[in-house]
């Protein structure tokens, strides 16, 4: 496939009569030397290192740059992102952020055995309603949780530190999501075995402002519709080439 992707691309640089000069060629050379903050010296020995002389590496850089060539005439330059398409995603962006946390919280565990059947299961969770019941009674939660939980954290008072939604188990989520600060959940069921948590922080993420983040997605939809193109553009001209596919 990649085979087939050069080959289309070396005809289309052919049939289009692109070229490239040696003085961009050595400009493109001098570039790459200094994002690799390196001397003359230090290049042409870097390249040595990769069985290449400098005349050898000019011409990978004159193939590739020919390639970019032909793919900003016939694939960039029919890309325009609009205005409303940057304020869409940015909208579709803060929609999926606008119930984002972080919090600080403890929990205690009691954990479930893998092979748990329903009798063990709820034996496990009356035991942790139990608990949950002595909390709501007023007893403090760090002692509880040094007393009764099954994680090592426990004996610190089950301190989970911060964390974000999606940090941790996705069960978590949809019930922290409506704890205040200093509420208790209900025991949340994981794949470790039953939690109870106590908030201590929360704080909600803030929207950042459409003017700190529109060259961000600007770039970001102008990369899928380049992506989009160059496949739609490729498929085009594999339709149209005498290039057998051999599967």
């Amino acid at each position: 496939e990649k085979h087939i992707s050069e080959t289309l691309l070396q005809e289309q640089i052919n049939a289009n009569n692109i070229e490239i000069s040696d003085l961009d060629v050595m400009q493109a050379v001098k570039d790459i030397q200094k994002r690799n903050e390196m001397t003359a010296e230090q290049f042409e020995q870097a390249i040595s290192q990769q069985g290449m002389d400098l005349e050898q590496y000019k011409k990978i850089v004159r193939e590739q740059l020919l390639k970019l060539r032909v793919i900003d005439l016939k694939v960039k330059s029919k890309i325009n992102v609009s205005d409303n398409q940057v304020m869409s995603e940015y909208r579709k962006y803060q929609k999926e952020r606008e119930n984002r946390y972080s919090v600080r919280a403890q929990h205690i565990l009691i954990k479930l055995p893998i092979d748990a059947d329903n009798t063990i299961i709820q034996e496990k969770l009356v035991f942790a309603n139990s608990i949950l019941q002595q909390l709501h009674q007023g007893k403090s939660f760090k002692e509880m949780a040094a007393q009764y939980s099954e994680d090592p954290n426990g004996e610190s008072g089950g301190d989970l530190g911060e964390f974000s939604t999606g940090d941790l188990f996705p069960e978590f989520d949809s019930v922290l999501s409506r704890l205040k600060v200093n509420e208790i959940s209900h025991p949340i069921r994981t794949a470790v075995g039953f939690h109870i948590v106590k908030i201590n922080e929360k704080t909600y993420e803030q929207p950042v402002p459409f003017e700190q983040m529109k060259l961000m997605l600007y770039q970001k939809i102008y990369e899928q519709m380049v992506e989009s193109e160059m496949n739609g553009w490729l498929e085009k001209l594999k339709q149209k080439s005498n290039i057998k596919r051999f599967m």
